[in-house]
């Protein structure tokens, strides 16, 4: 007798997978051709202006570098399938969806003053009207690029059924199922703040504002590298679900913001962009449109890092979870 027919428990998104898949590489097309763009733009400056930004562009470099080698990997791995392409989607898209609102709210709150100031700066101030639309069409295109599409890789590869249809194209356990989902993201992202770090002593002389103090240099320099080397380790640890990891990311994230509040509480904006490398030229229209007092620096410091200490709280069951799962020594 033959077997009743049994539909499948999901609906197969093999062919979503490889239309999102395209439209990933596409996305590291564009991060990657941002880099020579970058360079470009940063050359010509150089010699229209005889004074060039390119080290100060270090970070944003890597960035898109970073980003264009990731989309374009993450788009192969959707179209065949991947556990793990899925798994990191949904990591980078999470941050970016939160970058994108954060960037929002905070161009929202400094667009029209910063508009406005620069506006003025170039002689006749533009009309409230320009800066609105202006405003309007800004906000836009950041909610298209930083909130929309995001958005739409969050809904596509958070779906039951492309979880199910990865599973199935790829039954064998991948690295990204050792960890939790929201353990990993902390992982991935403090591993790629190392890397940046690594790009300050060049990009920056090795500037950082530390408990009142400016250092620079070659003691700058080795603080980052330091700093860099703790983040990954840090990394490393917090992927294989040690404790000792995410008592780093805490203890870094409260330190450093502590030495923010004192240091931006007494120190000059303008001396600290200048010990960074600022030419003179930038300093002058930095102290001309610069929006921010010490104060609201100090109070952003504080602001921000409190949701980011709730979700390391958060995650914290999984490596107490993790510590009761080992086996006793005897």
């Amino acid at each position: 007798m033959e077997a009743p027919y049994a539909p499948p428990a999901f609906k197969n998104r093999k062919t979503g997978l490889t239309v999102f898949g395209i439209a990933l590489i596409a996305l590291g097309g564009l991060c990657l051709l941002f880099v020579p763009l970058t360079a470009l733009g940063q050359l010509v400056a150089a010699k229209t202006t005889g004074q060039s930004n390119l080290r100060m562009m270090l970070p944003s470099l890597l960035m898109y570098g970073v980003l264009g080698v990731l989309f374009f990997t993450l788009g192969i791995g959707s179209i065949k399938g991947r556990r793990w392409a899925r798994a990191v989607t949904l990591v980078l898209s999470w941050a970016w969806l939160v970058t994108g609102v954060i960037s929002i709210l905070m161009f929202i709150w400094i667009g029209p003053a910063f508009l406005k100031a620069v506006s003025e700066t170039q002689g006749e101030p533009l009309p409230p009207a320009a800066r609105t639309i202006m405003m309007v069409v800004a906000i836009g295109f950041m909610g298209v690029f930083l909130v929309l599409v995001p958005g739409l890789l969050l809904l596509f590869y958070g779906s039951s059924h492309v979880k199910a249809t990865v599973e199935a194209m790829d039954p064998q356990p991948r690295w990204t199922d050792a960890c939790p989902l929201p353990v990993l993201a902390v992982s991935l992202l403090a591993a790629f703040g190392a890397v940046t770090l690594l790009t300050m002593p060049v990009a920056y002389n090795g500037t950082i504002p530390l408990f009142g103090a400016i250092l620079s240099g070659f003691a700058g320099s080795i603080l980052w590298l330091v700093l860099a080397a703790l983040l990954g380790y840090a990394a490393w640890n917090i992927y294989h679900l040690r404790v000792t990891g995410w008592w780093i990311v805490v203890c870094m994230l409260v330190a450093l913001t502590i030495s923010n509040v004192i240091t931006f509480s007494r120190i000059d904006l303008m001396a600290l962009y200048r010990t960074m490398g600022y030419p003179e030229e930038q300093l002058e229209l930095l102290e001309k449109v610069n929006i921010f007092t010490p104060a609201q620096i100090v109070g952003w410091s504080v602001v921000w890092v409190v949701p980011i200490l709730g979700y390391l709280i958060f995650i914290k069951k999984h490596f107490r979870r993790a510590i009761a799962a080992q086996p006793a020594v005897t």
